[in-house]
């Protein structure tokens, strides 16, 4: 799975860190399941009706958090909170498919 991201990975801009931004990694692994598994992850990635009641509401509710961004703070976490590696994309695509196949 990694190797099939690296030349997306390669082409998406990283930090000071050498890392992916949450955005950049939720493209990386929208885009890989899209192209593979022809789905759509929704709340991986910025969502754009979130952006009015974020601003109208910056206190966020933890319960309200969605999983995937759930998932994507865990693995950011490993790295200090400085972004995701190529490594993490691939485990969080890895996670979505297990949890889509697991069900059907």
């Amino acid at each position: 799975m990694e190797a099939a991201m690296q030349a997306t990975y390669q082409a998406l801009p990283k930090n000071r860190h050498g890392l992916l931004s949450r955005n950049a990694a939720a493209h990386l692994v929208q885009r890989y399941v899209m192209l593979v598994d022809r789905y759509s992850i929704r709340g991986l990635g910025p969502d754009p009706a979130d952006a009015k009641t974020e601003a109208s509401n910056p206190q966020r509710n933890p319960q309200e958090t969605s999983a995937p961004e759930k998932l994507l703070s865990l693995l950011e976490s490993q790295h200090g909170g400085h972004g995701l590696a190529l490594r993490d994309a691939a485990s969080l695509a890895v996670m979505f498919r297990k949890l889509v196949m697991d069900l059907d």
